[in-house]
């Protein structure tokens, strides 16, 4: 081979490293920014879940809690004040009593699909314990319910 023909064989090895080099390159960002999208997906959506499972328990927490006090309140006016169930306090009260009834299961629907499972298993105690009339069962299963919502929602106290 002529000194030409190696130079020029140089310049050609030197370009296609060049182009090679860059081509790697690329692939290696192409292949980065996809890696990356996806850790980004993976952590929006825990980060969705995590707050659609938030609402979901407060809102069924806050449900039992007004069922709980609408019968506290409905047991008080029948016992203290001496009305019957036709009183129309008496009436209003059961009223609102079968309308928070009706809402549990809507509201019980989101926690069965999400989760977390301990969480909508004391939600579902506590609701029976209260339709019981059994106040110590639905303490306890009030105190499992925000256990299991903080532990669930890595609620630090």
């Amino acid at each position: 081979m002529s000194p030409e023909e190696i130079a020029a064989t140089a310049t050609v090895n030197a370009a296609w490293i060049a182009l090679a080099g860059g081509l790697v390159g690329v692939a290696v960002t192409v292949l980065a920014g996809f890696i990356g999208a996806g850790i980004q997906s993976r952590r929006e959506h825990k980060k969705w879940v995590r707050e659609k499972q938030y609402e979901a328990t407060v809102s069924m927490y806050a449900l039992i809690k007004a069922f709980q006090f609408n019968r506290t309140k409905m047991d008080r006016v029948a016992r203290d004040e001496g009305m019957t169930p036709e009183s129309p306090e008496v009436v209003a009260l059961v009223a609102r009593d079968d309308a928070l009834y009706d809402s549990v299961a809507e509201a019980m629907a989101p926690l069965a699909i999400l989760g977390p499972t301990p969480v909508g298993i004391a939600a579902a105690e506590m609701q029976v314990a209260l339709e019981a009339r059994d106040r110590s069962k639905a303490e306890a299963a009030q105190e499992r319910l925000i256990v299991a919502a903080r532990r669930s929602l890595k609620v630090r106290r």
